[in-house]
């Protein structure tokens, strides 16, 4: 019963961060995305301070979205698992027999990919309802071309380079003005010496 509570909680968690981060564009990332993402950027730029030639922060967008949509099906994978352990549904379509815990992993990540359910089915109607609820989630997270062409305003990475562009001009302008010896405004005043 507490993989049932713990697996519910956490699909309840990914829902809600994964529409925070994908929908919610003026609140950031979601609460668990937002500090997974804060410690692998930290990550990154350690490895750029190490070695500066390296192109980590050159990809470090791809990455980390990569990174992101990976966790979200592992997280998905791993809620549906606590489920379907915590039930005690699942069976052996060939003997009737509970299935083990290993045939649990199988069968959710067999049913979240939306392969259907292999060799493996649910013994009670209820259970029957939540496997092609584990399904539909295979769906999920949303993939985000037709939300952007249906007009839904998403973070794209025009305004993240505009974000972070502008803090790097006003790092470079505070550079400037500590090494000009003083007060000097003109030289960091653009086009100014």
């Amino acid at each position: 019963m507490l993989a049932l509570g713990v697996g519910l909680g956490l699909l309840v968690l990914l829902v809600v961060d994964a529409l925070a981060t994908t929908l919610a564009v003026s609140s950031g990332a979601g609460p668990v995305t937002a500090r997974w993402l804060g410690l692998a950027w930290r990550v990154l730029l350690r490895c750029h301070r190490r070695d500066r030639e390296s192109a980590w922060l050159t990809y470090a967008g791809t990455l980390l979205l990569t990174a992101t949509v990976l966790s979200w099906v592992l997280w998905l994978w791993a809620a549906w698992f606590l489920v379907l352990l915590g039930s005690g549904a699942v069976v052996d379509d060939a003997t009737g027999a509970p299935a083990s815990t290993l045939d649990v992993a199988y069968t959710a990540g067999f049913t979240i990919f939306t392969l259907g359910t292999g060799d493996f089915s649910m013994s009670e109607p209820p259970w029957r309802v939540a496997m092609a609820a584990a399904s539909f989630s295979g769906l999920f997270p949303p993939d985000l071309g037709p939300l952007r062409e249906a007009g839904v305003p998403l973070l794209d990475g025009a305004v993240v380079a505009d974000r972070y562009g502008r803090e790097g001009e006003r790092r470079a302008d505070l550079h400037a003005l500590v090494c000009s010896d003083g007060w000097s405004w003109r030289a960091v005043a653009p086009g100014g010496s």
